[in-house]
């Protein structure tokens, strides 16, 4: 998602990319950037370089050169022979883009830097990320992803006796006639407050286990799964694994002991 999103801008990180060499080429050029930086009184003082194929360096190297916009337009006037300035409305993309990477960066520190993640650590970093790419139109997969779960869970617990008749119309295996799931859907979502900073998604479900019964039920068992750990450098890296010689010759044997070897 983000390396499709960096595309659309692909000349203009290019531009910003150059710009960065060209400064810091030699002690001149990157004497005078430092003086004008000085005289605009920013706080910001060193220039980084990205790596393509990581796109946190990237979306540092676009934040960090959008902390020195006006230092890159003023150089443009004294120096002559660059020629990797960016105009108005590319300065524009460049800060939306970083404002939809921000995000994305904040959640994958978030997951990376836990040993054992599970759903309910990062759940509120995906739907931040979720609602700061569109938090007005909802995702029909989703949806009918729910109801296809929510009809598996209605159907086994078929003929069990509930006081809020929860599951009367499981045997019919159609959610759209289910009227906890309708009513938890016309509830809304769950706004969570900035000041907070936290969601406990278990916890909540626990405590609505008697108006959503079923639900609470398909929460208990979706939240708890642990996603796959994954080093920071695979996190961010958009190569493929490589698998050497040397282990793409073990035999089933060998493989099966290693695997049993290190549980």
């Amino acid at each position: 998602m983000v390396q499709d999103g960096l595309g659309r801008i692909r000349d203009i990180i290019h531009n910003i990319h150059e710009s960065v060499k060209y400064i810091t080429y030699n002690d001149s050029r990157l004497k005078a950037f430092c003086g004008i930086v000085e005289q605009k009184c920013l706080k910001e003082r060193k220039l980084i370089i990205d790596y393509p194929r990581r796109w946190n360096l990237t979306y540092r190297l676009l934040s960090t050169a959008l902390k020195f916009k006006v230092v890159f337009s003023d150089y443009k006037e004294r120096e002559p022979h660059y020629n990797y300035a960016l105009s108005e409305d590319d300065w524009n993309k460049v800060e939306k883009i970083c404002k939809l990477l921000e995000e994305f960066n904040l959640a994958f520190h978030v997951i990376s830097s836990s040993e054992y993640p599970n759903s309910n650590l990062y759940l509120p970093k995906v739907w931040r990320v979720k609602q700061v790419i569109d938090n007005v139109t909802k995702d029909d997969k989703v949806v009918n992803a729910l109801k296809s779960i929510y009809d598996e869970y209605a159907s086994m617990s078929k003929g069990e006796i509930t006081s809020n008749n929860e599951v009367d119309n499981a045997g019919n295996n159609s959610s759209a006639n289910a009227p906890k799931l309708e009513a938890y859907f016309e509830d809304g979502v769950y706004i969570l407050d900035d000041s907070s900073n936290s969601l406990n998604a278990l916890e909540s479900w626990k405590n609505n286990s008697v108006k959503y019964k079923i639900l609470s039920k398909m929460a208990a068992d979706v939240l708890v799964i642990p996603i796959s750990t994954v080093a920071s450098e695979s996190t961010f890296s958009v190569r493929g694994r490589v698998i050497d010689e040397c282990h793409s010759k073990l035999n089933e044997e060998s493989i099966e002991a290693i695997i049993c070897g290190g549980d």
